[in-house]
């Protein structure tokens, strides 16, 4: 009864239609601006968008998207009431309007296209058709209080200047915050949580000539006193942090923000818009920019540079793995008591060497020191979990849970050639190599550490295309062999026995006499309880190996032994229950 259920349910599925395939054409990012393009062309053509001139401008010019505008705006209605205005002459507060054409917060889209027409000076009055004006798709500012809900409203635009896009970039992708580079600064990086940061700060109310850095002031650091915070700790007014995170390092920039961008702080001592100013300036300069990361996302391992190394972050860190030279103070984080310095009480202590990636020392080490430059000093804080909790090295006096402080130097490192760049014979070397350690971190315990020796082997030679020859191709091949099994060994190891199974599967499908592998899928068939499974396994073994047939023999034996155990164990339980 119950299958005719099941196959009735089965049956009047069936009869529910299908779901109409949608219509919807597939575009991609570059033919949907394409298609719009198209649409605002023929848009323009049909007078969406009219444009009369009232003051010629000067040059031959105009924005483009992604540049920043400066202009004058009134608003009145078709009855000439006037709604909105800018310009002081007419009752405005004389600070120009500022937008990115096309980015951030954006301004109706007739606006940003009349702009694009324009040259600098250039005033004129613009009306537009439904969808380009307030209710334009990408539009981010609500029309004034006044603003005609129905009829016509005529829009008055002086071009101001604008800035090359090159120059310009706002921080949030729909973010009412615009930043500027005055001067270039030292790096590429910006700052983000949890940097510290000291800022040279000046706030201005924006000129009505839109020139940046010739506004009334309301606030400026003092002399060598900057304003001094650690990003995201939530001292900061939101839109100087944001503003700031767009900026590199002994850049000069100015930020363009709205008043309320300044609220916020927790102290007094940050720039206070003054009353009735809706948009604000500030010419910033980073004068420091200390990098603290946290490096495991848990707070449990963060680092913090306090000397500045040789080289630029990222391209000259050790990230792949190395030999490292350092110096290291490890001290006890809740007493600052030092526990070790490698450079003993003289201060002459010889350097510490050692192999990232291989577990030679803690995971706070390893961690810090892929993410430091030659020269660089920098505060490591360590929870005891990525310090020395578990390890043989732990020096004297640091009990389990107790958390380290290490102050580490990287005097040098061994850099290894990327590898994307060697020949078929040097990836087949390098590969061996990382083979090699991976075997050594397995017999040492570091599963982590050996797992990922052996899959960076895999990922090189699955990526090499230029062999030269059989005999190049049967070695990657041997390669991979080993390092499929010694996976499946490693997740054997965890426990992981279905993960172990697919490793040895890719092993046999990368060479099908691999008789390792089929030895190590009868190993876990045993453990999985398949004892016929595992029986049939190591018969082939002998097969293919004739060399491990007594080990297989043994094994066998072995594996007979302990299932005629089980066996009996189950027989006496079943027997103890029947006579209960």
């Amino acid at each position: 009864m119950a299958g005719y259920e099941d196959l009735a349910s089965y049956l009047n599925q069936l009869k529910i239609p299908l779901e109409e395939p949608s219509l919807e054409p597939d575009l991609d990012d570059k033919d949907e601006k394409k298609d719009k393009e198209l649409r605002e062309a023929e848009d323009l053509a049909n007078g969406c968008v009219m444009t009369g001139t009232l003051q010629q401008g000067t040059g031959s010019a105009s924005p483009v998207e992604g540049d920043m505008v400066f202009f004058h705006l009134s608003i009145r209605t078709a009855q000439g009431e006037m709604v909105y205005t800018t310009r002081p002459d007419e009752g405005g507060s004389s600070i120009p309007l500022a937008f990115v054409i096309g980015r951030g917060k954006r301004c109706p889209r007739g606006w940003e296209l009349a702009l694009e027409g324009m040259k600098q000076g250039e005033r004129c009055v613009v009306r537009l058709k439904q969808g380009y004006g307030y209710d334009s798709k990408d539009c981010g500012i609500a029309p004034p209080a006044r603003f005609p809900s129905h009829g016509t409203a005529i829009f008055d635009i002086q071009l101001l200047r604008w800035h090359p896009k090159s120059q310009v970039r706002v921080p949030l992708e729909a973010g009412d915050v615009i930043v500027r580079t005055a001067v270039e600064g030292s790096t590429w990086e910006t700052p983000r949580a949890p940097f510290e940061v000291e800022v040279d700060c000046k706030a201005r109310i924006p000129s009505s000539s839109s020139q940046q850095g010739s506004g009334t002031p309301f606030f400026s650091t003092p002399p060598q006193q900057p304003l001094r915070w650690t990003i995201g700790d939530g001292t900061c007014p939101s839109g100087l942090e944001h503003g700031i995170c767009a900026v590199s390092r002994h850049e000069q920039a100015f930020i363009s923000l709205p008043a309320t961008g300044l609220q916020g702080g927790s102290t007094t001592s940050w720039p206070q818009a003054p009353a009735a100013v809706d948009r604000v300036e500030l010419e910033v300069h980073l004068r420091s920019m200390v990098q603290v990361r946290d490096l495991t996302g848990d707070g449990g391992l963060t680092k913090r540079r306090v000397k500045d190394g040789r080289g630029e972050f990222p391209m000259d860190c050790p990230l792949e793995d190395n030999r490292v030279s350092i110096h290291y103070v490890a001290r006890l984080a809740a007493s600052g008591q030092t526990v070790l310095d490698t450079r003993g009480p003289p201060g002459s202590g010889a350097p510490v060497e050692f192999d990232t990636g291989m577990g030679s020392v803690c995971e706070a080490l390893d961690m810090s020191v892929r993410l430091m430059t030659p020269g660089e000093v920098s505060i490591v804080k360590s929870s005891s979990r990525y310090a020395y909790d578990g390890r043989p090295d732990r020096p004297q006096g640091v009990e389990d849970g107790a958390a380290i402080e290490f102050e580490i130097e990287l005097l040098s490192y061994t850099k290894h050639p990327a590898w994307v760049a060697m020949s078929a014979a040097e990836k087949l070397v390098r590969s061996d190599a990382l083979k090699e350690q991976g075997n050594a971190t397995l017999k040492a315990g570091q599963l982590k550490h050996a797992r990922t020796k052996y899959l960076k082997a895999m990922r090189i030679l699955d990526q090499t295309f230029d062999f030269e020859g059989d005999e190049q191709m049967e070695r990657s091949s041997k390669l991979k062999g080993a390092c499929l099994v010694n996976l499946a060994l490693l997740c054997q190891k965890e426990e992981l026995f279905g993960e172990s199974l697919k490793w040895c599967e890719k092993a046999l499908q990368e060479q099908p006499a691999n008789a390792k592998a089929v030895y190590r899928q009868a190993q876990v068939w045993a453990l999985l309880g398949e004892h016929e499974r595992a029986i049939e396994g190591l018969e082939h073994v002998k097969e293919l190996d004739p060399s491990a047939a007594a080990e297989a023999d043994r094994e066998i034996v072995r594996l007979n032994q302990r299932h005629k155990a089980a066996s009996q164990k189950q027989k006496q339980t079943f027997r103890n229950f029947f006579d209960r």
